[in-house]
């Protein structure tokens, strides 16, 4: 993956812009992206480690919350090692205008909700510092088995307002002092960075990235091929989603509006 910081602060080169493009095609043939599975594949079984995922959550992002609720399941159904790491919104080039993306990822949140059965509530804002610093201490705070049970119920508590209950886990659960997070947050970064990304609710498993709950399918297709899946059952906790026909069989054209960044 080409550095997306990097990448936004330059204006490379004619051949340095057609040498990219073909890094990308050539990385990005299936061959080639199967290839690198089955190398890391036999790399960890020869080493007899387990399959390990590494989950990247951000309290006040919106898609974070929609991620948190597939946790339990994937435990449950995939025989893998979950991995949790802290870590805040990024800041500089990647974000330039924060406010916008934080309310269109609430948007965003609220409109895919229903699709994958899992919850997010309307009309939501974001919530405020003082009650994210309350819920990341909380979260902190727990152990890593708490964390994938009680997680999403601090989240929700977070985002539907419930300052009532928030405290009321605060007080069950105790609270990280503020050293502990920052200590947290600041390793979950850099272990971000060091994979060369920058977003939140995002899945990390041998070599590739895996966006948000609308790519978590990809996720749960690879685990299945490797016979890590506990059942036979073919039924996904995130299943891809089927695309509603709007033309008919008479339709003979159409136009294609893609917009350039």
């Amino acid at each position: 993956m080409i550095n997306a910081k990097s990448a936004s602060n330059s204006n490379p080169s004619k051949f340095k812009r057609w040498l990219t493009s073909f890094l990308l095609q050539r990385a990005a043939t299936k061959d080639r992206i199967q290839a690198k599975r089955n190398k890391l594949e036999l790399k960890r079984l020869k080493t007899g480690g387990k399959a390990t995922i590494e989950y990247f959550h951000q309290v006040d992002d919106a898609h974070s919350h929609l991620t948190l609720q597939l946790l339990v399941p994937l435990v449950q159904q995939y025989d893998i090692e979950l991995v949790i790491h802290f870590v805040t919104a990024e800041q500089g080039v990647n974000f330039p205008e924060p406010d916008l993306w934080e309310q269109l990822a609430i948007e965003d949140a609220e409109n895919i909700a229903p699709y994958y059965d899992v919850n997010f509530p309307l009309n939501s804002d974001k919530p405020s510092t003082e009650h994210c610093l309350l819920a990341n201490r909380v979260l902190c705070n727990l152990t890593h088995e708490t964390f994938i049970d009680e997680a999403y119920n601090i989240s929700e508590s977070l985002w539907c307002g419930r300052q009532g209950e928030l405290q009321h886990a605060a007080e069950k659960f105790g609270l990280a002092d503020t050293k502990q997070l920052e200590k947290r947050l600041a390793k979950g970064n850099q272990r971000r960075k060091k994979l060369q990304h920058f977003g939140s609710g995002n899945f990390w498993f041998e070599g590739e990235w895996y966006w948000k709950i609308d790519r978590f399918y990809h996720l749960e297709k690879r685990l299945k091929g490797l016979g890590l899946k506990r059942n036979n059952h073919d039924v996904f906790i995130a299943p891809v989603q089927k695309i509603d026909r709007e033309f008919d069989d008479r339709t003979t054209a159409f136009t294609l509006e893609y917009f350039v960044s």
